[in-house]
């Protein structure tokens, strides 16, 4: 009678097959999910909020999509991201965890 270890390299086998097939699944839900533009992040990104508490649906939020096009601006001006952090820190302009 074979012992379990016999059986052990085509259980891993397997075990990696079963993983390689649901990482595709994963892959191909998500895009599909980006082409239509849903989110499936739980917090919005800073600039932007979510519609209603319950919606996967972002909108600039009035407050802070200002700050994220200065610092898109100063990076277009060849600033990188130690100065503009350096620039905003003298200008007092508060971190996205202060939001």
């Amino acid at each position: 009678m074979a012992s379990s270890t016999d059986f052990n390299p085509i259980r891993n086998r397997a075990n990696e097959l079963h993983a390689k097939n649901i990482s595709k699944k994963v892959r191909a839900i998500k895009r599909m999910q980006a082409e239509r533009g849903e989110r499936y992040g739980g917090k919005a990104p800073y600039g932007y909020k979510k519609r209603a508490a319950d919606s996967k649906e972002i909108v600039p939020d009035e407050e802070t999509a200002p700050i994220v096009e200065y610092i898109f601006k100063l990076c277009a001006g060849g600033k990188g991201p130690n100065q503009i952090a350096r620039i905003l820190q003298n200008e007092q302009i508060l971190t996205p965890a202060h939001y």
